[in-house]
């Protein structure tokens, strides 16, 4: 779990989210079934696909219930009358595929061409992902819309079975849009996406209806993001149109996300100069942002977290991140998070909270969390006794081994190191 601060907690766009992004990947489904196989017969159920285009991705998801499913032979059968084998006779002397409850709400089995390990290597109930007997990307390619169809056949008399549930994950090679109007300003992003992978992408922006601005997101992406070239669409609303600094002229915002197990976010804003648009890139790293205006002046400020806090002390897990705000003039970011020091307590309170609460446990490293409170308390003017709760802790033995993860400064390096760092990000004063 990420440990960030008060506000940092609410404005994180976790990657589980991909899915409800504008994607050409989507997942069709047969809804809850109690559709009895034909004890030695084949069962056929189908799927409508509506959505044209090549297909770039496939995977299938069953749930049935078999006492004996090395009986079994599953096939998927495309639009085309072309035949995939997922699976043929396998799991000697195991019963069903997926398990929990019965329904499209239990863990289907699931078969990918890209899988590690091939079925015939698994065993029943086939929990999680497992490659088919016969590889999907030979249905790469064909045109998605139109019947699939699940065939299972039951091939050995004796043991009757239920299909409950199966699924269908497919991609289309298809460019998807997301599109976004404002007054005379109009902003098109365009994209591909096979399962979650997102590539060409490029933004084009209108003004009263004539085309004014076109380029590949690639060149202007982000030149500080730690991964590189890699562009990917999290949030379901990527593309905005906002007046940043008030002049009446509003910005382009692109939303993205490099990719990576937990980094790092960051917005492309596009300013418009008197005859094009200029781009430049707000870096937000792991905790993004959340797009308010805190004092209601018409400019909408950036409310996000200091991302420098980030293993810095301890391990990503045990990091937590102290509020940070940032306003946009005319191409260039500030950092103002002073100028909201409600905010700041607000902030304070719940970190000062988790080390509180987290202290109790021996086990718990709360470096992480001290040092984002006493930036905060930085910021509030109380930096005196903010070092005394530090002092506080470092008597009590909270900051040393073995109570704490040596890789990181402990004891009284860490309170050194602590002050430094500080001072080197700007919360205290040179000396």
């Amino acid at each position: 779990m990420r440990r960030l601060g008060l506000v940092a907690l609410a404005l994180l766009v976790p990657l589980a989210l991909a899915a409800g992004s504008p994607a050409a990947t989507q997942t069709y489904t047969s809804h809850q079934l109690h559709t009895p196989i034909p004890d030695g017969g084949t069962l056929v159920r189908a799927l409508q696909v509506p959505d044209a285009g090549p297909v770039s991705f496939l995977a299938v998801g069953v749930r049935i219930t078999h006492p004996h499913v090395v009986d079994l032979t599953l096939t998927l059968v495309s639009p085309g009358g072309r035949k995939v084998v997922l699976s043929r006779h396998e799991g000697v002397g195991g019963a069903n595929y997926g398990s929990g409850p019965k329904g499209c709400s239990g863990n289907l089995a699931w078969f990918e061409s890209d899988a590690l390990d091939p079925v015939s290597t698994q065993d029943a109930p086939f929990a999680g992902e497992q490659r088919p007997e016969q590889p999907l990307t030979s249905l790469y390619g064909q045109e998605a819309r139109g019947r699939w169809s699940l065939e299972v056949d039951d091939g050995t008399p004796g043991a009757a079975g239920t299909l409950l549930c199966w699924q269908l994950e497919l991609a289309r090679n298809v460019v998807s849009h997301v599109r976004v109007a404002r007054g005379r300003v109009a902003a098109d992003l365009s994209f591909r996406e096979t399962n979650s992978r997102y590539s060409d992408l490029r933004i084009t922006v209108h003004r009263d209806g004539r085309r004014v601005f076109t380029s590949s997101i690639a060149r202007l992406s982000c030149k500080d993001c730690l991964v590189a070239g890699i562009d990917t669409i999290t949030a379901s609303d990527p593309l905005t149109i906002r007046d940043l600094d008030g002049d009446g002229e509003p910005e382009v915002l692109v939303d993205l996300y490099t990719g990576g197990a937990h980094c790092c976010f960051y917005t492309v804003i596009l300013r418009f100069d008197g005859r094009s648009y200029r781009g430049s890139v707000a870096f937000w790293g792991d905790p993004g942002h959340d797009l308010r205006d805190l004092d209601r002046d018409g400019r909408p400020e950036f409310v996000t977290a200091d991302d420098r806090f980030a293993y810095e002390f301890t391990s990503y897990a045990a990091s937590f991140l102290p509020i940070q705000v940032r306003s946009y003039d005319h191409g260039t970011l500030t950092e103002v998070t002073s100028r909201f020091p409600a905010l700041v307590r607000a902030d304070a309170a719940y970190l000062w909270g988790e080390y509180q609460s987290g202290r109790k446990n021996r086990e718990n490293d709360m470096r992480g969390a001290l040092a984002a409170w006493l930036a905060d308390e930085y910021r509030l003017g109380r930096a005196e006794q903010g070092w005394k709760q530090i002092e506080a802790a470092y008597r009590r033995g909270e900051l040393s081994a073995p109570r704490v993860d040596p890789i990181w400064p402990a004891g009284r390096k860490y309170v050194h190191a602590l002050r430094a760092f500080l001072v080197k990000t700007g919360y205290a004063p040179r000396r």
